[in-house]
């Protein structure tokens, strides 16, 4: 029961015990006393594992710095992702997004580029982008030009702001 509790897993825990997992399943569906050990031992796993990642969401994990091979120091780091998680879990009152309707994938990775919206402005720029292909298809079946996208026709829906730009406005 031990090594279940600490890495809430059977199979682990059956190898630990030196039976098969086919042997640990046949006990938990006969045994009402083992099944009861059994669910208590799974949720000690799962509280020490919130336990652990309620600390790395504070504490950040350590990480050593390397310059040419030779470990030069330590940098602490923080997982943005999990901190959210942990929010979310802990406060929902305050940082659960039931009303949004979806889940949004963030990347935060460096050099990552982030665009949150809402389903409204999502539709607006499907409409854009689809009315803009369908003129490029258009003018390509004329021969007027040749097909490539048109940056300048989506800049309403981005305030103003080129993502082509040096500057970043245009104007």
């Amino acid at each position: 029961m031990s090594a279940l509790s600490v890495s809430c897993s059977s199979t682990f825990a059956a190898r630990a015990a030196g039976v098969s997992y086919n042997t640990f399943l046949l006990h938990q569906r006969n045994d009402p006393e083992f099944a009861r050990q059994v669910a208590e031992a799974e949720e000690q796993a799962a509280e020490l594992l919130h336990d652990a990642c309620f600390a790395s969401a504070l504490e950040g994990d350590v990480e050593d710095v390397y310059w040419q091979g030779i470990r030069v120091g330590q940098i602490r780091k923080f997982d943005t992702r999990l901190r959210i998680e942990m929010l979310r879990a802990h406060l929902p009152d305050r940082f659960k997004r039931d009303n949004y309707g979806g889940s949004v994938n963030v990347s935060t990775g460096p050099g990552s580029h982030v665009l949150v919206i809402g389903p409204e402005e999502q539709q607006q720029l499907i409409t854009a982008r689809r009315e803009s292909l369908l003129r490029l298809r258009a003018a390509h079946e004329q021969e007027e030009q040749p097909i490539m996208p048109i940056a300048d026709e989506l800049l309403p829906l981005t305030g103003g702001v080129n993502p082509n730009s040096a500057r970043g406005r245009t104007g």
